[in-house]
C-alpha cells in the first residue's frame, strides 16, 4: 500500500511538472518582436540541425551564447537563398570566434532533412562552416516573415535586426561587434497579407495609397446616393474619376459625352438581324471608379469607354437615324388663365400639374425623361407659356387630348435624330 501511494505521487508530480512546462513551453511561442529578448526556455529548446561543425544532431541557440547569431531563414527552391551562401560562408570564417550563422529551413517550405543535405553537399558545402535546422517549427512561429531569405540578429538574446540579404556585410557585422552600433533598412514583411484576396481590399496589402493606376467596375452600393465627382491636382487635371450608382446606360453616356441625349433616344442592337430595339429602362445599377496618373478629362473618358467595352461587351457610337417621334406643333396656342402660381408642377398625383411663366422647354426635357418616344418642340414658341396639364403626363392620350383644348397638337412622325446605339463586340452576345 505504500509503495502504491509513493508511486502515485511521484507520477502525479511528474504529471504537474509535464504539464507546467507545456504550458510555459505555448506561451513562449509567442513571436519575439524586434528589441524583445528570447525566453531561456526557447534558448534552451534543443533544435534538429545537420552539418553541424561539431557533429551534433541538435543544438541550442544557448549554445552559442556570446556570440553576434545571425539566423538564415531560407528552402531549397529559393534561388535567392542558396546563391547568398558563399557570402554567408566567408562572413562565418571571417569572424569565427564571434559570429555564428545558423541556416533555418522551416517544415512549411516542404524541404525535407535529406533534400537540404543533398543540396548543401551538391553546392560543395565540404568546406562551408554553415549548418542548418531542419524541419523547424519553433524559430519560424518565433521570427515571422513572409518573403525568404530572412536574416534574424540575434546579439545577447535580444532581437536586434531583421533583414535582407544587402545589410549582411563585415562593415556592419564589426559595427555590432565592437560598438554594439547597427542602424540597418529592417525587413519588415506584411504578416497578413493574403495572396487570395484582391489588392488593398479590407487593407490587404496596405489601404491603397501605393496606387498608381487602377481601373474597376462594381454592383450598386446600397445607402449612397447617385452622383459623378472627380479629383483634380493643382493643375487642373484628372487623378480620380468616380461614378457611383447608375445604370450601364447612363456609365455609357458619360463615358461617350452623351448625356445630352435623352434616354428614348437609346437604342439596342437586338439580335443576329441587325434590328434596333430603343431602350429607355435598365434597372441595375454599378458603380466605376478610375484612378491614374493626372490626365485630361477626354484621356479619363477614353480609358473609362475601354473598360465598359471589355467588362460589359458593348460598343456605343453617336448615329443619325430616322425614327418615330412625338412633335408639338402650334395649332393655335390659347393660354391658361386658371390663376394658379408662376413656376411649375410635373409629378404631383394630388393636386394638378401645370406650367406658369415658364419657358416651353422646360416640358419638353421633363417628357423626353418620361416619355418612349423621342418629344420634339416645333410649337416656334420663345415666350414664356401657361399650360393646365393632366395628372399622370406619361399617359400620352390625356397628354394629347388635354394639350389639344390650349391649341397645341401632338402628333407621331418620322424625324432624323442624332441616337445612341448599343451594339454587341461578340456577336453571341445578344442580351443587354
Amino acid at each position: 500500500m505504500y509503495k502504491k501511494t509513493v508511486f502515485s505521487i511521484v507520477m502525479a508530480l511528474l504529471c504537474l511538472s509535464f504539464t507546467s512546462y507545456s504550458q510555459k513551453w505555448t506561451a513562449d511561442l509567442r513571436p519575439v518582436e524586434l528589441g524583445e529578448v528570447v525566453s531561456d526556455s526557447l534558448l534552451d529548446k534543443p533544435l534538429k540541425v545537420i552539418n553541424d561543425p561539431n557533429g551534433r544532431k541538435t543544438t541550442t541557440l544557448r549554445s552559442h551564447k556570446g556570440k553576434l547569431i545571425i539566423l538564415d531563414f531560407w528552402a531549397t527552391w529559393c534561388g535567392a537563398c542558396v546563391s547568398a551562401f558563399p557570402k554567408l560562408d566567408s562572413l562565418q570564417k571571417l569572424f569565427p570566434e564571434s559570429l555564428r550563422i545558423l541556416l533555418v529551413n522551416s517544415k512549411n517550405t516542404g524541404d525535407s532533412p535529406e533534400k537540404v543535405k543533398t543540396l548543401l553537399e551538391r553546392s560543395g558545402n565540404s568546406g562551408y562552416e554553415l549548418s542548418s535546422f531542419v524541419n523547424d517549427t519553433v524559430l519560424t512561429r518565433l521570427f515571422r516573415h513572409q518573403m525568404i531569405p530572412h536574416y534574424v540578429w540575434l546579439r545577447n538574446d535580444t532581437v536586434l535586426a531583421t533583414t535582407s540579404s544587402s545589410e549582411l556585410s563585415a562593415e556592419h557585422i564589426r559595427s555590432v561587434l565592437n560598438f554594439g552600433v547597427f542602424k540597418p533598412n529592417i525587413k519588415k514583411d506584411v504578416l497578413d497579407f493574403d495572396l487570395d484576396k484582391p489588392l488593398f481590399f479590407g487593407g490587404n496589402g496596405g489601404m491603397g495609397d501605393q496606387i498608381l493606376y487602377r481601373s474597376q467596375i462594381s454592383g450598386a452600393i446600397s445607402g449612397i446616393a447617385s452622383q459623378t465627382l472627380a479629383t483634380k491636382n493643382k493643375s487642373g487635371m484628372i487623378q480620380r474619376y468616380c461614378c457611383l450608382n447608375a445604370s450601364r446606360i447612363d456609365l455609357f453616356r458619360l463615358a461617350y459625352n452623351a448625356m445630352s441625349i435623352p434616354r428614348n433616344r437609346i437604342y439596342v442592337m437586338s439580335d443576329s438581324l441587325n434590328i434596333l430595339q430603343r431602350k429607355t429602362e435598365d434597372p441595375r445599377n454599378f458603380c466605376f471608379e478610375l484612378i491614374c496618373p493626372p490626365s485630361s478629362i477626354d484621356i479619363v473618358k477614353a480609358r473609362m469607354r475601354t473598360q465598359l467595352e471589355q467588362y460589359f461587351g458593348w460598343s456605343v457610337a453617336q448615329e443619325e437615324k430616322r425614327v418615330v417621334c412625338l412633335v408639338l406643333k402650334d395649332a393655335g396656342y390659347r393660354k391658361s388663365d386658371s390663376g394658379l402660381p408662376v413656376g411649375y408642377l410635373f409629378n404631383s398625383l394630388e393636386s394638378p400639374n401645370y406650367i406658369r411663366g415658364q419657358q416651353l422647354s422646360l416640358l419638353i426635357n421633363y417628357l423626353n425623361q418620361k416619355l418612349s418616344l423621342p418629344l420634339l418642340d416645333e410649337s416656334g414658341s420663345s415666350t414664356p407659356v401657361n399650360l393646365d396639364l393632366p395628372q399622370d403626363l406619361t399617359n400620352l392620350p390625356a397628354l394629347k387630348a388635354c394639350l389639344e383644348k390650349q391649341g397645341l397638337s401632338l402628333t407621331e412622325q418620322f424625324r432624323t435624330l442624332t441616337v445612341l446605339v448599343f451594339r454587341p463586340l461578340n456577336k453571341l452576345q445578344v442580351s443587354f
